[in-house]
């Protein structure tokens, strides 16, 4: 599983479709091997996007850790935001790429360890299934740096398993911003986190 979260994933290609629908409306997704949930869109994920509301007020939004760009093309087609999706893995933004134009949506899409190449940049919104498994300190150190890059009335939206740790993330975001419970489902957990 390393290889989601490496540059390059040392995996042989072989690119698949994935066939997915949400909120009515349908979406083709190019997935491969080297990144996460290849075979489909995975649980968590479409559970969080289901739980997800937002802000009328919001325009642009960072899909953090994008894979192959699922959350990105939802918020970009059904929301309308100006989006930025970011990630590590040079395979899964290549995939995020053509899925862009697979969902006649539109994104930048940016490889950063985290918030590596985002610098200065601030979202009204970031949206994240966080990479659980890259160790708690690093996931945690990049869910603080969240705080940095949203504007004073942005929103994180997170989602987590409670096998995986769920309520301690939730007790260690607490002590950067305001966390609800937006949803809770079969043991995942969907957070809201907005700016103290």
């Amino acid at each position: 599983m390393s290889h989601y979260f490496s540059e390059k994933p040392d995996v042989r290609s072989d690119e698949i479709i994935l066939r997915w629908e949400h909120n009515g409306k349908r979406y083709t997704f190019v997935s491969d091997h080297g990144v996460f949930s290849k075979n489909q869109v995975d649980y968590a994920t479409a559970f969080l996007l289901q739980a997800l509301k937002v802000s009328e007020d919001a325009k642009t939004a960072l899909d953090l850790g994008t894979g192959y760009g699922v959350i990105g093309i939802v918020l970009n087609r059904e929301h309308g935001l100006q989006v930025t999706m970011s990630d590590v893995n040079e395979r899964a933004l290549s995939l995020a790429k053509k899925n862009l134009v697979h969902n006649d949506a539109t994104g930048d899409v940016v490889q950063s360890d985290g918030f590596s190449s985002l610098e200065g940049q601030s979202f009204d919104l970031i949206v994240s299934n966080p990479p659980i498994r890259i160790g708690k300190e690093r996931l945690f150190s990049m869910l603080e740096d969240c705080a940095s890059h949203l504007q004073d009335d942005g929103e994180l939206w997170l989602v987590a398993n409670k096998k995986h740790g769920a309520k301690t993330m939730k007790r260690h975001l607490e002590s950067t911003f305001d966390v609800d419970v937006a949803d809770r489902k079969k043991g995942f957990f969907v957070f809201v986190c907005k700016k103290r």
